[in-house]
């Protein structure tokens, strides 16, 4: 069995085909006994949208399909899931994996090999995303922001909320209580929030949160949403999930006015039933890192919307060193036959 001093024509080749910044160079600078080969992703100039590459050449399909172990992004390796016949392990560079299973054709059999997240390290930053937000939206940091440029103590102090909430006063909801929404609880939790969680299935009191105070399954949704002051997405893109929230879900969120923070997948709530709920004051402000299309549209409604937040999908950017160090873990794992971590299953989507 190989292991971590077997030599470098012993190891297994990496190709890796991904449009993070410097990734691979830095994979060789790091990681020097393991070898690498570099097909590059060129994104169209006119068309720098996810999933819009300029074609392969002959050699570069070539370099793809003699593939063993790939280290890809999930739009990079688009429509390609079917054209890499010696592929036995793909590691992508997202945490989550719909854009992968968007690709699929449902007439084929899923693909042989397997594929694994990025996991273990986005939940940090969504994680910080959140707590910085909830922070900014009671203590009106926006506002302030722009009030300040008048150069007016009066006008400052006129933007500030005087009724602003401490933390330890608010309850949250969070759908999802995975890898992810785990580390938004702890926080949560630590700063003295009541915590809840939406999840599939009830779970056995050994595999259940510690930070979570209460937990509902999907058909009591309703529960959870009348009782939290915010509700976070951090669920996965799923057959389950896709249109969760539409239409008048979110109607019992009118009992706390809620604030929605969307850091999971756009395609659970229609951009339209935002803005109804938004406009029957169920929710009082939505902060979204992710739509139904992304980049958004410019002429959305949302972009002006008074009581709206817009970032462009960053709560979790990928860092080259931190998808490296996922990587390489699963790689010795590769090479020493041991089970890799964070696979994702073809059959769930996640």
């Amino acid at each position: 069995m190989l292991g971590k001093m077997a030599t470098i024509e012993h190891l297994p080749m990496v190709t890796v085909f991904s449009k993070v910044h410097g990734i691979d160079a830095m994979l060789r600078t790091l990681h020097p006994d393991i070898p690498v080969k570099f097909v590059e992703a060129r994104v169209q100039k006119d068309e720098p949208h996810a999933g819009l590459f300029k074609k392969l050449s002959k050699h570069e399909m070539e370099v793809l399909q003699e593939a063993e172990i790939l280290l890809t992004d999930p739009y990079t390796v688009g429509t390609l899931l079917y054209e890499l016949p010696n592929l036995k392990w793909m590691q992508i560079t997202w945490a989550g994996a719909d854009g992968i299973f968007k690709q699929l054709d449902r007439s084929k059999p899923f693909p042989t090999y397997t594929m694994t997240r990025f996991g273990g390290v986005s939940g940090i930053h969504v994680r910080d995303y959140v707590i910085g937000q909830i922070i900014a939206h009671e203590r009106n940091f926006a506002e302030i922001r722009e009030s300040q440029k008048k150069a007016n103590w009066s006008d400052l102090l006129k933007s500030c909320n005087p009724k602003y909430r401490a933390l330890q006063n608010l309850s949250i909801g969070i759908l999802g209580v995975g890898e992810i929404g785990k580390e938004i609880a702890r926080a949560c939790k630590t700063l003295g929030m009541i915590v809840w969680g939406l999840v599939r299935q009830d779970l056995p009191a050994e595999k259940r949160c510690e930070h979570v105070d209460h937990y509902r399954k999907m058909d009591r949704l309703q529960e959870l949403l009348e009782n939290c002051d915010y509700i976070c997405n951090v669920l996965p893109s799923t057959q389950e999930t896709i249109g969760l929230l539409n239409g008048d879900v979110l109607q019992p969120c009118q009992a706390k006015k809620s604030i929605f923070i969307n850091v999971g997948r756009g395609n659970i709530i229609t951009e339209e039933s935002i803005l109804h709920a938004l406009s029957k004051g169920w929710l009082s402000a939505a902060i979204l890192d992710v739509f139904q299309t992304e980049p958004l549209p410019d002429d959305s409604p949302l972009w002006k919307h008074p009581q709206v937040t817009i970032t462009p999908h960053y709560a979790a950017w990928i860092k080259a060193n931190e998808a490296i160090d996922v990587f390489v873990e699963n790689y010795w794992r590769y090479v020493n036959g041991e089970d890799l971590k964070h696979i994702v299953s073809w059959e769930r989507g996640y």
